[in-house]
């Protein structure tokens, strides 16, 4: 506050103020001194209150007064703002059908009933609603802000633990004035919740109120952005006393409350209760308005937040900041939340009773002529004969009703004359019908054919249909969802800043961090789906999305996808059912091999033995024995691949162990992102450890390969035939030659031999015979020289041989 702001002489547009201390508040009227000066005068402060004090209680009265006329006059003019809501809301209500009309026209006891058209929307969105937004489990979820670890995993689930204790154990009206907000905001189209620490107790509290008791101006954008809104609640004065006594109200005197005449309140008392509405004895009516005043304490004249407390007079009973103390920017602190069902021209939304009132009369009066005219055709009315005169007033005939009419000299069967009455039209059925249909699709209550689907058809198309019927409900869903979002941060923030510090039951630490737990690391979220407003959506949406995972399985996490199934089928222990792997503890070798033979899910680490793991996993699939047992399993295919599958983790993991050793460092963790830089300088060594590893690999396998067919008996056995081949393929050039060499000696002996008898015949031999064995010599002579081609050819063969046994020799590991 300030002491006074003096003029400086020669620049009359210039002033200084001179503050003394931010706590000090001064009573008194503000005075004009002689130099001219406005202030208090000094000697009358107070003492300094603290920055959470009840500012009514040291404020000077007249200021007090002028605030509270000023206020009560701004609210007055907000509550006309919204008179064309408040009216279409007020004539909506008869729409409700929540009493029947006693009808006089067309005649006493006619159809009085309402079409059902309204309460089935309401009702049906209540319901939906209900159990989307608070499920069993509590409507609350966590959302960690920032890298998730293992510390930040476990304050999110103490936090939602405590979240949803406070609303389900603590809050015990939470939940019945939730149903009572889903109806209201159905109904006219807005609902407003107030969470705020209870005066005595400093603990969390909620409350309902209705649309019709919290007042906004009709223009206003948002609770944030509007310069003020206003609650009107009643109060026991008992409870008032109470408020005084502890310091939380200013201890004066207020009157009791009044029953203001509103058609809008009249309404709702005359559909909830058969008798006037009693007077509010011991009852105190107040204004809790949240507005920005300038009381003068921004220095520029600025229009600060402030919490006041009046009665409908404009009396001043408490006067708060609505702001941070260590808060530079002095922003308003929200304790309210507004609930929007469909948002409107202003600031008010648009309910049922707005967007379907119109159908809902004309169906409610086209059914009561419909209930009207079978009346009329079941039990006929009409005119019977008493002479020429008829006894009785114009008023229409009711059902059953025969009058009296004077006539003289007539039969008796001319002396009544029922009125053609006619049956319930087939057009003002089909007419209902139509108005109740398009009532109930832009309700969104209209029933999903879901049964004229084709069962061939593909599950995007259910989807499609039911999204279509569901668009403005889930839309609704949607906003319902945003405006609980902002009213868990108000509430998050009032157990952080709670009296108790501590949590009231054991957790997984000291109950002291309670306070430190709701920080701006977690995020408490509505547990509802803002895109899926039913049930049936979400679960068409997750078989949608298992179908398309039997397509490329590989890609999906199917266990996450079943257990999300299973969540919003509303089975517990999901986890249980199908666990998570991530949760899965290490296991030996053998209890592994056991678990998958049970079709349980196993986990491999990265530290453990792999080469082991895939040893002993190998022998016990390849033992005959597990063969014959699991061969009769309807399940063997299943295990087998869930084998294959682990042992081909272990193997991943075996050779990024053997990829470490090449290189001779360890690799970074899996879980590491590796910077682009640091990639790029090590992709070359890895590069070459893999080729340096591939290629041991590749030695180690042919050494492998020889050393099993040097030890296969079949290979041994064709050895030794190429053996016995290869001897005899070298002795066969030798036979060759020597049955040449012969026959070439024999033909040079028989050659002598003719030439000896030819000379002891004194040449006798005539030259035929001559000629003749020369010939013979030259038939020789091509006779060897095609041996010796046949010779080169067979040795050019044998070496070809003996090539390739030394070949097949090379391949065998030598003793």
């Amino acid at each position: 506050m300030f002491d006074r702001i003096l003029p400086i002489e020669d620049e009359p547009s210039v002033s200084i103020e001179v503050e003394t201390a931010e706590e000090t508040v001064f009573e008194g009227e503000l005075q004009e001194f002689e130099d001219g000066s406005y202030g208090y005068e000094e000697e009358e402060p107070v003492a300094p209150v603290g920055f959470n004090a009840n500012l009514a209680l040291s404020l000077d009265e007249s200021l007090l007064r002028t605030t509270g006329t000023q206020l009560i006059s701004d609210i007055d003019a907000d509550k006309m703002s919204r008179k064309d809501w408040e009216d279409a809301y007020t004539k909506g209500l008869n729409l409700l059908g929540m009493k029947t009309e006693q009808m006089s026209i067309p005649w006493p006891g006619a159809c009085g009933l309402f079409s059902t058209l309204i309460p089935e929307a309401v009702v049906r969105f209540q319901s939906n609603a209900i159990m989307e937004i608070f499920p069993p489990s509590g409507p609350a979820k966590a959302n960690i802000i920032g890298e998730i670890t293992e510390e930040r995993e476990k304050q999110a689930q103490r936090v939602v633990a405590e979240f949803n204790y406070q609303l389900v154990e603590k809050l015990e009206d939470y939940r019945p004035e939730t149903e009572k907000l889903l109806f209201g905001l159905a109904t006219c189209g807005s609902a407003f919740r107030k969470l705020y620490p209870d005066p005595i107790t400093g603990e969390p509290a909620a409350r309902y109120i209705p649309a019709e008791k919290f007042i906004v101006p009709y223009g206003a954008v948002s609770l944030r952005k509007s310069p003020r809104y206003t609650e009107i609640f009643t109060i026991s004065k008992n409870e008032l006393h109470r408020f005084q006594v502890s310091g939380f109200y200013k201890d004066i005197q207020v009157d009791e409350a009044i029953p203001v005449s509103s058609s809008l309140q009249e309404k709702k008392d005359e559909i909830n209760r058969e008798d006037p509405p009693p007077t509010l004895e011991g009852e105190v009516e107040l204004f809790e308005c949240h507005a920005d005043i300038d009381l003068g304490e921004d220095p520029d004249g600025i229009a600060l937040p402030y919490i006041v407390t009046l009665d409908p007079s404009g009396t001043i009973i408490g006067l708060y900041r609505n702001w941070r103390e260590e808060d530079p920017f002095k922003q308003k602190i929200l304790w309210y939340v507004d609930y929007s069902y469909v948002p409107g021209m202003g600031f008010y939304g648009y309910g049922l009773l707005h967007l379907i009132g119109a159908s809902a009369k004309a169906a409610t009066m086209i059914m009561r002529q419909l209930i009207d005219a079978g009346t009329l055709a079941n039990l006929p009315g009409g005119l019977k004969a008493k002479g020429l005169r008829m006894k009785g007033d114009s008023s229409p005939i009711r059902p059953g009703e025969w009058r009296e009419a004077d006539v003289s000299g007539m039969k008796l069967s001319e002396s009544f004359l029922p009125l053609p009455y006619k049956d319930p039209s087939t057009v003002l059925l089909a007419l209902l019908q139509n108005v109740v249909e398009e009532g109930r699709k832009l309700g969104s209550i209209a029933d999903v054919e879901i049964g004229d689907v084709s069962a061939q058809a593909p599950v995007g198309t259910t989807l499609a249909i039911m999204d279509r019927a569901m668009k403005v409900m889930s839309a609704v869903q949607a906003r319902l969802h945003n405006s609980m979002r902002l009213e868990f941060r108000i509430l998050a923030r009032l157990i952080r800043d709670s009296k108790k510090e501590t949590y009231e039951y054991e957790v997984d630490g000291p109950r002291e961090i309670k306070r430190s737990d709701f920080d701006e690391r977690i995020d408490i979220l509505p547990v509802s789906d803002p895109n899926a407003a039913t049930l049936p959506q979400r679960v068409t949406q997750y078989q949608s999305a298992i179908q398309m995972s039997a397509t490329a399985p590989q890609i999906y996490n199917l266990p996450l996808l079943h257990r999300k199934m299973l969540e919003v089928l509303g089975i517990r222990d999901a986890e249980r059912i199908v666990p998570d792997k991530e949760a899965i503890p290490p296991l030996d070798q053998v209890t592994e091999n056991q678990m998958i033979t049970n079709m349980q899910p196993v986990k491999v680490y990265e530290w453990q033995p792999h080469e082991q793991h895939m040893i002993i996993l190998e022998s016990y699939i390849k033992d005959p024995v597990t063969a014959a047992a699991l061969g009769q399993n309807p399940n063997a295919n299943a295990i087998f691949s869930a084998a294959q599958a682990h042992y081909a983790e272990h193997y991943g993991y075996k050779y990024r162990q053997d990829m470490a050793r090449e290189l001779g460092v360890p690799l970074p963790a899996m879980d590491d992102r590796m910077p682009p830089e640091i990639e790029q300088n090590i992709a070359p060594a890895i590069a070459e450890a893999a080729r340096r590893l591939a290629g041991k690999h590749q030695a180690e396998a042919a050494a492998k390969e020889a050393e099993a067919k040097a030890q296969d008996p079949v290979i041994q056995m064709q050895q030794a035939e190429l053996q016995i081949k290869a001897e005899t393929v070298k002795q066969k050039p030798q036979i060759e030659k020597m049955k040449i060499e012969a026959g070439l000696q024999k033909a040079a002996e028989q050659q002598a031999t003719e030439r000896e008898r030819i000379k002891s015949n004194e040449r006798l031999a005539s030259e035929s015979a001559i000629d003749k064995n020369e010939h013979f010599l030259a038939e020789l002579k091509l006779q060897h020289q095609q041996f010796m081609l046949d010779q080169q050819r067979v040795n050019a063969e044998i070496a070809e041989k003996l090539a390739r046994i030394e070949e097949m020799q090379r391949g065998f590991p030598q003793n």
